[in-house]
């Protein structure tokens, strides 16, 4: 406990100095102090919020609270303005059985939020995969539907090509009667007409041709598996990203086509890999000689 006097005045009206003693005055402070003290940390879990099992690491925060607490009574009773409060320790009975109890219910409490925690992540996978799937069916039905709709078209001028080439055709058989002969005016109509459908068509064709892009090479795509949930398949880049986020840990079973059984991460060597990847931290500087 540290303080100073800054209204003697104060002071010497209640202390009577005749008598005065130093070590009376520190054993009346630590007197009061001792009471109150005990009675504020009892009463600081309700009010603050503090867990019981982390009083030990909140000492700084409850000396702020007992010097806010009793700087008056000091002012008040002993004529002193108190500056500061400095525990040193709080010592819990740790061999208590309500401590016992208490430590193994927070534990079970921290293991339940982990394992939801983990369950909440691989829903979150699960569901970013479904739609990314999503959007790949329906890329590939949008590519499909616009094949069709060109193979449609081709059809057609396929056909007007045809029908229009007939007009031009030369009738050679006969010499005269029933209408035979040449018709120019109907050659130079479907030429004209069959060459521009023709262009066309090959056109079409072309950026039929273009649009149909090879389907990408076969990658290892990977179920995950913990605590009994399943989700995926997953990628290895995509496990990667899971990785630097904590996301996929070497906790999870792992499983692709090919396998079988689900294996641990580390007895996959391609999965087991991926966790080593990291660089090793950089040697220490050369050592200066004085």
């Amino acid at each position: 406990i540290t303080f100073n006097i800054t209204d003697y005045k104060n002071f010497i009206k209640l202390n009577r100095l005749i008598n005065f003693s130093l070590d009376d005055f520190r054993n009346q402070i630590k007197s009061i102090f001792t009471r109150k003290a005990k009675s504020i940390i009892l009463n600081i879990v309700s009010e603050t919020g503090i867990p019981v099992m982390q009083l030990e690491r909140k000492i700084d925060d409850i000396s702020s609270i007992l010097k806010s607490k009793l700087i008056e009574d000091f002012a008040n009773d002993f004529g002193v303005n108190l500056k500061r409060i400095d525990i040193g320790t709080i010592e819990l009975d740790k061999e208590h059985e309500h401590y016992i109890q208490l430590k193994k219910s927070t534990a079970d409490q921290q293991t339940k939020f982990i394992e939801a925690q983990t369950d909440i992540n691989i829903t979150n996978l699960s569901e970013t995969m479904r739609i990314q799937r999503k959007d790949m069916e329906l890329g590939v039905e949008g590519k499909n539907f616009n094949v069709h709709q060109l193979n449609q078209q081709t059809d057609v001028l396929k056909t007007a090509a045809e029908n229009l080439g007939e007009m031009s055709n030369v009738n050679l058989e006969g010499g005269g009667g029933g209408g035979a002969g040449m018709n120019p005016a109907g050659m130079m109509m479907g030429m004209a007409v069959g060459g521009a459908m023709g262009g066309q068509m090959a056109g079409m064709m072309g950026n039929m041709n273009q649009k149909q892009v090879p389907p990408p090479p076969p990658t290892n795509e990977y179920l995950i598996a913990i605590n009994g949930q399943q989700s995926g398949p997953f990628t290895i880049p995509q496990l990667q990203q899971y990785i630097k986020s904590g996301q996929f840990t070497k906790n999870h079973h792992v499983w692709k086509q090919g396998m079988t059984e689900w294996e641990v991460v580390e007895k996959v060597e391609e999965i087991a890999a991926l966790f080593n990847s990291a660089p090793p931290p950089p040697p220490p500087p050369p050592a200066t000689t004085p």
